[in-house]
């Protein structure tokens, strides 16, 4: 049986990455494990949102909904 696989990489290096600030691994590049999900998901932690920070949002929420469709 043949089924669709689904994959992407989200490399979101931003102010809500919000492990990668508590574990203090600001100096490596890119996003660590989990950061999506403050992207994705509202959290009890106000965090602060750029523009960017509110387009990665709306294009996670996109691409979230078109999966589930």
């Amino acid at each position: 049986m043949d089924y669709p696989v689904y994959m992407y990489k989200f490399c979101r290096d931003g102010w809500m990455n919000l492990l990668k600030l508590l574990f203090k691994f600001g100096e490596y590049p890119g996003a660590t494990h989990a950061d999506d999900l403050f992207y994705i998901f509202k959290f009890a932690v106000t965090l602060p949102q750029s523009f960017y920070e509110m387009k990665t949002i709306d294009r996670m929420s996109t691409m979230w909904t078109n999966f589930a469709k």
